[in-house]
C-alpha cells in the first residue's frame, strides 16, 4: 500500500512595500513645510524684574546723587493684543501704526513701562511684532500677561 504524502503547509510570506510608505511621507512633508509659517520671529532679549531691580538700573550706584534719581517715575502703558490690531484706551490701532504709537511712549529721559495684555485671538506673531516695535522705542519694560490668567 502506498503512503500518501500531504504537502507540506507553506507559511505566507508577508513582506512590506516601503515605497508606499515613503511616498505617504514625503506628501506629509511637503504639506507641513508649505502649510506652516515661513515668517522668522524677531529675537527679542527680555529681562526679568528680577535681574532690573538687581544693579541693572545703571543710576550710578543708587546714592541719590544721579541725574538719574531727579527724574520721575515711568509711565505705564496697557496695551491689548488682538488678533490684528492693538486696543489702546478704548481705541483700535492697527498694527501699522505701531512704530508712531511706540515712539509716543516716554522720553530717552523717562521711558516707559508697557504691560501687553494677550487675548485669544492674538497669534505668537503679533506679540513678536508688538515687541520688535517696543524694542525699537524708549521703553524702559515691557510685562506680558494673558487675559484671564
Amino acid at each position: 500500500m502506498a503512503a500518501f504524502h500531504l504537502p507540506r503547509e507553506r507559511r505566507p510570506n508577508y513582506r512590506f512595500g516601503f515605497t508606499a510608505f515613503a511616498d505617504t511621507m514625503f506628501q506629509l512633508l511637503i504639506f507641513f513645510i508649505l502649510s506652516s509659517g515661513m515668517t522668522p520671529f524677531s529675537l527679542i532679549t527680555l529681562k526679568t524684574a528680577a535681574a532690573m531691580t538687581e544693579g541693572g538700573t545703571g543710576d550710578g550706584g543708587g546714592d541719590g546723587s544721579s541725574p538719574a534719581a531727579a527724574v520721575a517715575p515711568p509711565e505705564l502703558a496697557l496695551w491689548t493684543i488682538e488678533g490684528g490690531e492693538l486696543l489702546i484706551s478704548g481705541q483700535r490701532f492697527p498694527y501699522d501704526m505701531l512704530p508712531a504709537l511706540a515712539e509716543a511712549l516716554g522720553t530717552p529721559a523717562a521711558p516707559a513701562d508697557v504691560v501687553l495684555i494677550v487675548r485669544g485671538s492674538a497669534q505668537v506673531q503679533d506679540v513678536a511684532t508688538v515687541l520688535s516695535a517696543l524694542q525699537a522705542a524708549n521703553v524702559g519694560s515691557v510685562r506680558i500677561a494673558a487675559e484671564g490668567g
